[in-house]
């Protein structure tokens, strides 16, 4: 017990003895326990992920021919499957208010080939079929449509017909598959269903004044696909100097992918 209350009275005398010398005690400092690594953990707190910086691509240079273009837009595609090629014609007219219609036959098709149908009169029927039409008449034909049948890729018509197919406007027109004289869907010899079966192709220009029209698929050869989007170039020019216009900007897209544009002047 003595040497306890010895020990109480020194530490009391050693305190008396700094704060007359003005002094300050000496506080004891508890230790601090680092981290085991900069990498810890704190609780309750996710560690922030680094996101990596995407990889930035150097862009292609502006191709110096149509061929070039095709190679672009074919090595842009992402698509897993075979995918088309498409081409998105820019026209442009000095009148407000313009329509744009054609057909373009390529030299070299691609695809399925096309289901045609022609309406006419039932004499002429027979002829119709025999020359390639997959289902002609007028009749029966007309009904199977008007009830909502549209296993067909290709509507033609004779002059005669035209007047009694008028009620399939509502039917066929916001598909684009009504016959139109512009387009070269009116025929009037039974041979040009050939020419449709075989790949010719109907456009007409949306209410921009710009032509979609497919050229060909990713698989193609390079020469093939330009020689079919000459083929379409040549065939809206022609169009256009119906309606007085012209031709601006070319693209060429695949089905999935950047697009590539190109000059008028390469086509």
């Amino acid at each position: 017990m003595k040497t306890k209350e010895k020990k109480a009275v020194k530490k009391t005398k050693s305190a008396k003895d700094g704060s007359a010398s003005g002094g300050k005690a000496k506080s004891i400092k508890k230790p601090v326990k680092k981290p085991a690594n900069k990498t810890e953990k704190k609780a309750g707190v996710q560690p922030v992920k680094k996101v990596p910086k995407p990889e930035v691509k150097t862009p292609l240079k502006a191709p110096e021919t149509l061929e070039e273009a095709i190679e672009q837009a074919k090595g842009n595609s992402t698509s897993k499957f075979d995918a088309s090629i498409d081409a998105h014609i820019t026209t442009k007219s000095k009148e407000k208010e313009y329509s744009l219609r054609g057909t373009v036959t390529y030299p070299n098709p691609f695809g399925a080939a096309k289901r045609v149908i022609v309406f006419c009169e039932d004499k002429d029927k027979e002829k119709a079929l025999k020359a390639g039409a997959d289902f002609a008449g007028i009749t029966e034909l007309s009904k199977k449509v008007n009830e909502g049948w549209f296993e067909f890729d290709v509507v033609l018509a004779t002059p005669p017909a035209m007047g009694q197919i008028a009620m399939l406007g509502k039917v066929l027109g916001p598909k684009g598959l009504m016959p139109n004289p512009k387009s070269g869907t009116v025929i009037t010899d039974f041979d040009a269903i050939a020419g449709f079966k075989g790949g010719k192709t109907t456009f007409k220009g949306d209410g921009a004044g710009v032509v979609h029209c497919r050229i060909g698929k990713v698989s193609m050869e390079t020469k093939a696909l330009a020689e079919n989007a000459k083929a379409l170039v040549d065939a809206v020019r022609e169009a256009c100097n119906k309606s007085k216009a012209n031709v601006q900007v070319i693209y060429l897209a695949p089905t999935m992918g950047a697009s590539v544009s190109i000059s008028k002047e390469l086509v």
